[in-house]
């Protein structure tokens, strides 16, 4: 035995319409969009699989990711001493990057999608880390050249860094 509720509209004519409503298609049509957003849902600790993390054992390698993926390189530095990672060769119409601050690193290491160094901050000459986040634009090959300088020593790097990416579907 089906349930069923009328609906009255009115509408622009005199009479009001009847609309036959079918409770049972309601109970079929709410479970689809549960299933919907069960699966469509962001849960806690999946935001991980949307982003590939680089460090500095990736210097000089090839790395492919997903056009839908987010790539973090995580660097350290010294900023006391002077040095601070710095872009020197990327195409731009590849993708985006950028250098993330303080709260949003700190907020990629509560969440455990970048690791949690141990390292004290703030100390003087104590190591921090440098993140950069390349977002995609298009499919492609580019290559990424950091180079770990003084601002006012810009011809004399400390140390580079290079990664080739790819973007894939």
């Amino acid at each position: 035995m089906a349930l069923s509720i009328e609906i009255r509209m009115i509408t622009g004519s005199v009479q009001p319409e009847i609309i036959p409503f079918d409770v049972s298609s309601l109970v079929s049509f709410s479970i689809l969009v549960f299933i919907f957003l069960a699966f469509t849902t962001v849960l806690p600790g999946s935001h991980k699989h949307q982003y590939v993390v680089a460090d500095e054992s990736s210097n000089g390698t090839n790395l492919k990711i997903q056009f839908s993926q987010l790539l973090l390189i995580d660097l350290p530095e010294q900023p006391g001493t002077g040095y601070g990672w710095q872009v020197l060769k990327f195409d731009r119409g590849m993708g985006k990057l950028d250098k993330l601050d303080d709260e949003e690193v700190e907020s990629l290491r509560k969440t455990g999608t970048l690791p949690a160094h141990a390292l004290p901050k703030g100390r003087f000459g104590a190591t921090e880390w440098a993140v950069f986040r390349l977002k995609p634009r298009k499919l492609g090959t580019t290559e990424i050249q950091l180079v770990y300088v003084r601002p006012w020593q810009p011809e004399k790097p400390g140390k580079s860094f290079t990664l080739k990416v790819t973007t894939n579907e």
